[in-house]
């Protein structure tokens, strides 16, 4: 049952992608990326249950490359045709890409991973090779969103490009981001957020996005640094110059004028607001 639920998932994810692809964009294709992301993200849990109902992974059959790939491109071109203004359907692509990506992330960590994939660090491959057919076109449109988008889908554009980098072991799209100013974008944006961030340690802020954007844009920043070339970057950027200028990092709750560092007395009533 599980094996048939996953083909009609698979089914109807790539006519889904093919009907929308060559339509113009609007408030119904808008709607029609959102039924694929719901789509797949049952793939993934129908997947991951397979394997947790199964003892072995052995016993799982491989899961071919062949209709994933069709999924990618179809999720890619869709992508790149969108509109800039299409905000909302920007975010429905990104996240059903986020989603994509982590179905089929090679586990180095661990071996035993959620299921089997045919090949597995072929399929990372596979899904690099496809990333870069779509050439500096597709690098431009999400590392403009990641500087520039709306807060959504600049929050799902900065972690695409975490999952991104996380495949591309040549650091080509580290190279692009450095050479064009956006990674260097990315940093100073730390700092120009200072006083909004701040404004995050009321009791009762007006919002969180400016926060969870934040969390995006280090989690990103941090996997940057974690391979010597993007460390060094980094520190030509001067990243640590500009974090060091941001008054947010030393104040705490109930001690907004203060730089204190070590006792956080006043926290109890610190609770943000989840609207």
């Amino acid at each position: 049952k599980e094996e048939v639920k996953v083909a009609v998932l698979f089914e109807l994810i790539q006519d889904l992608l093919l009907k929308v692809e060559n339509v113009d964009a609007n408030s119904l294709t808008a709607s029609a990326h959102s039924v694929v992301f719901t789509l797949m993200a049952h793939l993934r849990q129908t997947l991951s249950n397979q394997f947790n109902e199964s003892e072995h992974s052995r016993s799982l059959a491989p899961l071919s490359s062949g209709p994933l790939q069709s999924i990618l491109r179809g999720l890619l071109n869709n992508l790149l045709r969108c509109p800039s203004g299409m905000q909302r359907l920007r975010a429905h692509l990104y996240a059903t890409l986020l989603c994509y990506l982590q179905t089929t992330r090679e586990k180095q960590e661990h071996k035993s991973g959620l299921w089997r994939l045919e090949q597995d660090s072929g399929l990372a491959a596979a899904n690099l090779s496809v990333l870069s057919e779509c050439g500096e076109g597709l690098m431009d449109v999400v590392c403009r969103d990641a500087c520039n988008g709306h807060d959504v889908a600049k929050m799902l554009a900065l972690s695409l490009l975490d999952s991104i980098i996380t495949l591309d072991r040549h650091n080509v799209w580290l190279h692009y981001m450095t050479v064009r100013g956006y990674l260097q974008k990315v940093c100073a944006s730390l700092q120009w957020d200072d006083e909004t961030l701040q404004k995050m340690l009321h009791p009762q802020p007006d919002i969180l996005r400016p926060l969870y954007i934040y969390e995006s844009k280090m989690a990103f920043l941090i996997r940057v640094a974690s391979s010597p070339m993007g460390a060094r970057d980094l520190v030509a950027m001067n990243c640590l110059a500009h974090l060091n200028e941001c008054r947010f990092i030393d104040l705490r709750p109930g001690n907004h004028g203060n730089k204190a560092i070590g006792s956080i007395q006043g926290t109890a009533g610190f609770i943000p607001s989840t609207t």
